[in-house]
């Protein structure tokens, strides 16, 4: 789990190099604190969904690039229920207002998938 929150701070950081954004910079546009973003990159801290919203509004990148890793393993069906566990893990652990944030941002996503795909296609 600890290695997926360095990605997602890798990634970040990645983001905010690229926009020529210092961490400072980043603590301004989000409203957190420097010392957070330093922590946050370097995977020692595990942001809320409100806290991935701010970055992803700051970076002006939708939230799911947050998360993309280039190397991220596919899932197929030897490893599916890892990720199947994995996941109800970390949604068990959310509260009904973070759970209702991200089933429709899952809906978002999908029809964002679902859209580019149909543009590819035309």
């Amino acid at each position: 789990m600890d290695e997926l929150y360095y990605k997602l701070g890798q990634n970040i950081k990645k983001l905010r190099k690229e926009l020529g954004f210092t961490q400072e910079k980043l603590s301004e546009s989000t409203g957190l604190s420097p010392n957070f973003i330093c922590l946050l990159e370097s995977g020692k801290r595990k942001p809320s969904l409100e806290t991935i919203y701010k970055l992803s509004v700051a970076l002006n990148v939708p939230m799911h690039k947050l998360f993309y890793f280039a190397d991220t393993t596919q899932i197929n069906e030897k490893n599916k229920e890892s990720y199947d566990k994995k996941l109800n893990n970390l949604l068990s652990n959310l509260t009904i207002n973070d759970k209702l944030f991200l089933n429709d941002l899952i809906k978002t996503l999908k029809k964002y998938r679902r859209d580019s795909r149909k543009k590819q296609k035309d």
